[in-house]
């Protein structure tokens, strides 16, 4: 095995716990937010999600990007 490769398995195995990490993050962080701003966060949060946009165009760029690289 060379030795360039030896981060990708723990990389792999890591992925959940730290997207979970991330994710415990956002919400301990939310929670204190509203605990500062209130109903002007809650609206706030209403309109943006959490951690993935809901915005189609960026969605439509990925996938633009991944046919722009299958192409070449």
């Amino acid at each position: 095995m060379p030795l360039n490769h030896w981060p990708t398995l723990p990389t792999l195995v890591l992925s959940p716990v730290i997207a979970w990490a991330y994710y415990r993050l956002a919400v301990r962080e939310e929670r204190i937010m509203v605990e500062r701003f209130g109903d002007k966060y809650r609206a706030y949060r209403d309109r943006a999600p959490m951690i993935l946009p809901r915005d189609r165009r960026l969605w439509r760029l990925v996938s633009a990007t991944r046919s722009l690289r299958s192409s070449v």
